[in-house]
């Protein structure tokens, strides 16, 4: 059973000072600023996400390094991509820079960048928690170096708008409490319909046209 969060909020964005910590978070809402909250506030966070676009999305870089947005006056850093000689450099440079950290990298890269940073002084938020499940078959070692870790960090929040059943909840994530936003009665959220094709760009064309429409 999952813990009711209530948000205040009456414009469909979280406006919280810090995620929820130690637990599995169902903000219920996508596009509702989850990454935003802990990218603006004042705590050092390292935010594992499954795919490149995303780092890319919220940073505008298209190599690993020092992002161009701010957010609150904060640069977060981007890690992607192959680990090489200039990567690691940026990384030294930007963690002995002034200033609280946030580092946004795959999955793949938390053992590498736990090597650079003392884990226990950094918060972690693990984005788009759902991609766990279905990224494990093809990308196992990028996966258990997430749950091989995650305690290690001063707290970690797993975050997702379309969290896992528990039945298929991973046995190291069994014990950690489930936290769900509640929100107001003005933020519409979103109902997710597994179709099933085989002509998917077709079908998304006539979704998108009927929408337009």
């Amino acid at each position: 059973m999952a813990e009711p969060l209530k948000i205040e909020s009456n414009d469909g964005f979280l406006h919280l000072e810090d995620l929820p910590h130690n637990c599995i978070f169902n903000k219920v809402v996508t596009g509702c600023g989850g990454t935003t909250v802990v990218l603006q506030n004042a705590e050092d966070y390292v935010i594992a996400v499954p795919t490149t676009e995303l780092i890319i999305n919220k940073t505008d870089i298209t190599q690993a390094g020092i992002s161009r947005f701010t957010y609150s006056g904060i640069r977060p850093f981007g890690l992607f991509g192959e680990f090489d000689d200039v990567t690691e450099r940026r990384l030294k440079e930007y963690l002995n820079s002034s200033g609280t950290k946030k580092i946004m990298c795959t999955y793949d890269k938390v053992p590498r960048l736990m090597e650079y940073i003392t884990p226990s002084n950094n918060e972690l938020l693990v984005d788009e928690y759902q991609c766990l499940l279905k990224a494990y078959s093809y990308r196992q070692k990028a996966i258990d170096g997430v749950l091989d870790n995650f305690r290690a960090f001063k707290s970690f929040c797993f975050m997702s708008a379309t969290p896992i059943s528990p039945d298929f909840v991973p046995d190291c994530l069994k014990d950690v409490p489930v936290k769900e936003a509640v929100w107001g009665h003005n933020t519409e959220t979103l109902k997710v319909t597994l179709l099933r094709t085989n002509k998917p760009y077709t079908m998304a064309a006539n979704i998108i046209n009927e929408y337009k429409n």
